[in-house]
């Protein structure tokens, strides 16, 4: 964005990634940025996991996937089965996100009512 002295570099990258980060979904992921930022660090650590999520109440599904495209850039793949018989949704979520970004997006989930959320996590870690 532009030059640092080293005395600035926090609130100049803060500044720099205020600029950068316009769109909605990117806005949800500052914190994150920042938080890299701060301590000096261009990188993030992600993991990969898998995201089981339980929908009980149908009324809540079109929030649901408004909560999973705001965070789709981390989303690897997605598959919903419809259980008919017990009249549930069951919807599996493979992501690769910094651990926060994971713990987040499963805690909106979790907090709309009639859906239940689990995280299992691999060992998988790398830094992008």
């Amino acid at each position: 964005c532009f030059e640092m002295e080293e005395t600035d570099h926090a609130e100049l990258q803060y500044a720099c990634f205020r600029s950068i980060l316009k769109s909605a979904s990117d806005c949800i992921f500052r914190d994150t940025a920042l938080f890299y930022a701060e301590k000096g660090e261009n990188w993030m650590e992600t993991r990969v996991a898998i995201i089981g999520i339980i929908v009980e109440n149908l009324d809540m599904v079109e929030r649901l996937n408004e909560l999973l495209h705001d965070y789709g850039k981390y989303i690897i793949g997605r598959m919903g089965i419809p259980y008919r018989k017990k009249h549930i949704g069951i919807i599996s979520i493979a992501i690769d996100a910094p651990q926060d970004i994971i713990s987040a997006l499963s805690g909106k989930l979790g907090r709309l009512p009639g859906i239940s959320t689990k995280i299992a996590y691999s060992g998988v870690v790398s830094k992008e």
